[in-house]
């Protein structure tokens, strides 16, 4: 099986657009059936329309238009030895990303510079920016061997941030954590939520942030902790959770990160429970 690198996989990726201007050009030039109705040509060409715009939008646009800071590389922790925590510093006027929300960092040192995805997982009151980071792939594991302070910089785009409702559901494996614990750093006082958190790891040594988690909890009104660990445990499920919330499924908005297999075994149990489909928010870690 062929395995790229992720910098040859995203500059292959950012190139996928000419393929379709490509087929848009042969359907509408060569392609006979297309030629002879106007009916799908006119189709033909207004869906080629859209992919062509919606290419060149993000590739010459949204790209330079977006919201972007500068940052250095304030600290770099290693708190086991596959996550590497890295507080950023802006330099000048710093972005605010949402809690919830992952960015496009792209850092620096002695390997080229590469853009790569991450969730945020504090904003500090002067606009730093901490990021936690697990050592999955060629790329990640790279960045935990050599990134040092001043290695990273510059920083853009900040998107997806939802709220949900007053009865919550949240589902941490492993490394997901990260989006909840931006999250658990901007409580809202008073706002009425009960959540519900599960966080699943390997083993207690693996749950890195359960003590941070553990005393959000104390701090945090109508949050409560469930720590799933699965040397000791089974794999958490649906029907798990629910015995352990209660409550009409209908009623719950749950959101989920973590490794694609539990979040897609629980994504299918919770439709199954009854759960709305616009209730149920996963993020997908997908990227190495």
């Amino acid at each position: 099986m062929l395995r790229l690198s992720y910098e040859r996989w995203l500059l292959l990726h950012r190139f996928t657009g000419l393929f379709v201007i490509i087929g848009a050009l042969h359907g509408l030039l060569v392609d006979r059936v297309i030629v002879a109705s106007t009916v799908l040509r006119v189709v033909f060409l207004f869906i080629s329309l859209v992919g062509v715009s919606a290419y060149l939008y993000t590739e010459l646009v949204m790209r330079r238009v977006g919201p972007s800071a500068d940052y250095t590389g304030a600290a770099v922790q290693r708190p086991d030895e596959e996550v590497l925590e890295v507080q950023l510093a802006p330099v000048g006027t710093p972005l605010r990303p949402r809690a919830g929300q992952f960015i496009f960092p792209s850092f620096g040192g002695d390997d080229r510079w590469r853009e790569h995805p991450f969730s945020v997982a504090g904003v500090a009151a002067d606009g730093a920016l901490r990021l936690a980071i697990r050592a999955l792939g060629a790329d990640t594991r790279r960045l935990h061997e050599r990134l040092r302070p001043v290695d990273a910089r510059h920083r853009h785009r900040p998107v997806r941030d939802v709220r949900g409702g007053p009865r919550q559901v949240w589902v941490a494996g492993g490394i997901g954590v990260v989006p909840f614990l931006s999250w658990l750093a901007e409580p809202a006082p008073g706002d009425g939520r009960r959540v519900d958190f599960f966080y699943s790891a390997s083993s207690e040594a693996a749950a890195t942030y359960l003590p941070e988690i553990r005393a959000a909890e104390a701090a945090v009104a109508g949050l409560q902790v469930h720590p799933v660990l699965t040397d000791s445990a089974p794999r958490l499920t649906t029907r798990q959770i629910l015995d352990t919330v209660g409550g009409p499924p209908a009623d719950l908005h749950v959101f989920l990160c973590g490794p694609q297999g539990l979040v897609d075994d629980l994504s299918r149990g919770w439709r199954r429970a009854g759960v709305a489909r616009d209730h149920l928010h996963a993020e997908e870690y997908a990227f190495r």
